[in-house]
């Protein structure tokens, strides 16, 4: 078995899990979402400048989002419910945990 490939591809799901349960395109991965958002959001600008210092690069978001198809099936395209959502989601996985620990 392929460990790294099984890693990368499990990642690749958490992604776009992450994007679906904070009102976004399940086929869409968040660095898209964020930079599509990320002129009228400001969590949308800061998390585009992390993704882009984790790869090393110039504009990570800038580069996902131009791929115009992404997107259409967010149930929240304006990102006007990512925090309260992401933190929704954070707040019930961190409680999971904390219970069965």
């Amino acid at each position: 078995m392929n460990w790294k490939r099984y890693l990368l591809n499990l990642l690749r799901s958490l992604n776009r899990t992450f994007s679906a349960l904070t009102g976004g395109d399940p086929e869409e991965p968040n660095s898209s979402r964020w930079g599509k958002l990320r002129e009228r959001r400001g969590w949308a600008r800061v998390l585009c400048r992390v993704l882009s210092f984790l790869y090393r690069e110039d504009d990570h978001c800038g580069g996902a989002a131009s791929k115009e198809d992404d997107g259409f099936r967010a149930s929240d395209p304006e990102g006007k419910l990512f925090i309260p959502l992401a933190i929704l989601w954070l707040g019930l996985i961190g409680w999971a945990i904390y219970v069965h620990i």
